[in-house]
């Protein structure tokens, strides 16, 4: 064992050796860079010259072998600008030419600066003169995106920038434009001007409109929120004042580059009715100027909203907020879409995302339901990996369509989490502490976990219904064509109560005496109820019938 623990040692050690290798390789390479700056400040020229050699040397190398990267490129370019200036320094002309003229070929506009010696700078300005001319930028519009053989030069590019002798291809962008690539040809010693006007291909629109907070919608997509004032620009504020406006009080939404053609507008904001209307982008081939939307103002409307619930006393919370309890009465409530949440300990909730319309009272008539946490699929060794994939997948939205239950699926990160409750070595009391630890976390009245298994021949699913403070489990299975069909397990789950069998879950019920919708495990004998049948009970509260 002792061997065994040693060699794996030296294999996990011997892993990143070649990344390792780079590493030090590159600090080495930094290394005696930073030693040749220091004898150059010292003018001990023929020291970083011992320190430049294996540098460049080794660069190079990297470079033929296309091993380079951006960072080694830019150290290749100040070792070949420090040697040459050291070479011209001692004398070696010739040599330092030879490195002048690779410093150029790497980078024509190279910014020399390591020393500020006239001679030595006109030496370099020399040498690229006679290998550069020169292309100057005429662009419009100006802060366009440029690109030089594929390299770069982003907005802020240069006025006018050296290039090698020969052909070019320049790439300008801009967002709105039509994109332009051209190729210019450039000789020693000339000057080449650029001179590109990109076409508009689309248009700015600029929204006006009141009150702060309105959205802006363009063909269902939301485009921004009226968050600054017309005031804050200055083109902005005069196009208002001209329209007698405040620029203080109305609100702007930029639109950017809209193409030609007509497009849907809508202007929402909660509490205020809407606005939709056509609008026709035109382009303004000749100088592409924004289009400006004259004010629009939204309409403040209210409602009052009336909200019961089956059972009553639930807990009503509208977009996060706690409204009390039910039946409850809210006035002045703002129209637009609304996310509610109504729910009692023990019972259930409904959750809906409603639309509330300019239209007084408005009612909402709950009736809570249980909601059923799902925890997932296990399965036989004689289940795939590709069966189980597929089950997953189908049930879901089987899942979270039922009729009698609210759905949640748990997001926890134990991928054995559904072995929990169907392996033959966890015990019950294990099994009931998770099922009240995730229906805590989750607020859920029951958990739903599934097993996938083959029976002669047949692929099954097992579902398990587990509720928190109930001993034991029910459980149904059902045989089943595929794996996509995993999802008519569910039938036996969300169905009534008294359409079902004993040989299936009893799950439901929304019973005389009890507080709302309520979980049943089991009734009268053992065949099911029957028609002449009475419940006197749930619990320990008699119903009417058994009066």
């Amino acid at each position: 064992m002792r061997r065994w623990l040693t060699l794996a040692a030296v294999l996990f050690l011997a892993l990143p050796v070649s990344s390792q290798v780079v590493m030090e390789e590159i600090g080495a390479l930094q290394e005696s860079f930073n030693a040749a700056e220091q004898a150059f400040e010292s003018f001990q020229f023929p020291q970083a010259l011992d320190s430049l050699n294996p540098l460049i040397s080794t660069l190079t190398r990297w470079e033929q072998t296309g091993r380079l990267q951006p960072t080694d490129e830019a150290l290749l370019e100040k070792a070949l600008e420090l040697r040459g200036v050291c070479e011209y320094n001692l004398g070696k002309l010739d040599s330092a030419k030879q490195d002048f003229t690779r410093l150029v070929q790497l980078r024509p506009e190279y910014p020399f600066s390591v020393t500020k010696a006239p001679k030595i700078q006109r030496f370099f300005e020399d040498i690229r003169g006679g290998l550069t001319g020169t292309l100057t930028f005429s662009i419009e519009p100006a802060d366009s995106q440029l690109a030089l053989d594929g390299r770069s030069l982003g907005s802020g590019y240069p006025k006018s920038l050296p290039v090698l002798r020969g052909l070019h291809v320049l790439k300008v962008t801009h967002p709105g434009y039509d994109s332009e690539e051209r190729e210019i040809n450039v000789e020693i010693g000339a000057t080449v001007d650029a001179r590109i006007k990109l076409v508009p291909n689309a248009r700015t629109i600029y929204f006006y409109v009141t009150p702060q907070g309105t959205q802006l919608l363009l063909d269902g997509k939301a485009i921004g929120t009226a968050e600054k004032p017309a005031s804050s620009q200055p083109d902005w504020a005069r196009f208002l004042q001209d329209k007698g406006g405040d620029p203080d009080s109305v609100y702007v939404i930029p639109a950017l580059y809209l193409p030609p053609g007509d497009h849907r507008v809508r202007l929402t904001r909660p509490c205020y009715l809407g606005k939709e209307f056509l609008l026709t982008v035109v382009l303004d081939k000749v100088n592409n100027a924004p289009g400006f939307i004259k004010p629009i103002s939204l309409e403040r409307r209210t409602v009052t909203l009336e909200v019961s619930s089956h059972p009553d006393g639930s807990q009503v919370f509208i977009d996060g907020q706690s409204y009390g309890v039910t039946p409850l009465s809210v006035p002045d409530f703002c129209i637009g879409d609304h996310e509610i949440l109504i729910k009692k300990d023990g019972v259930g909730e409904y959750r809906a995302t409603t639309t509330v319309p300019d239209l007084s009272p408005f009612k909402v008539e709950a009736t809570l339901r249980p909601t059923l946490l799902w925890v997932g699929w296990t399965r036989t060794q004689d289940v795939t990996a590709d069966q189980l994939q597929t089950a997953t997948a189908s049930f879901l939205p089987a899942f979270q369509a039922m009729k009698r239950f609210n759905a949640k699926v748990a997001q926890e990160k134990n991928p054995l989490l559904p072995d929990t409750f169907f392996t033959p070595g966890v015990g019950a009391q294990s099994q009931a502490a998770a099922v009240k630890e995730l229906c805590a976390k989750y607020a859920c009245q029951g958990l739903l976990a599934g097993k996938m298994s083959v029976e002669s021949s047949q692929l099954s699913g097992t579902l398990r219904l587990f509720v928190p403070g109930l001993p034991g489990y029910d459980e149904v299975k059902k045989g089943m064509a595929s794996a996509s069909r995993v999802g008519d397990a569910l039938e036996a789950v969300d169905r009534p109560l008294f359409d079902v069998t004993p040989d299936q879950i009893v799950v439901l019920a929304d019973l005389p005496g009890a507080p709302g919708p309520t979980f049943v495990r089991g009734l009268g004998g053992e065949n099911g109820p029957r028609a002449s049948d009475v419940l006197e009970a749930v619990g320990s509260v008699p119903t009417p019938a058994a009066a």
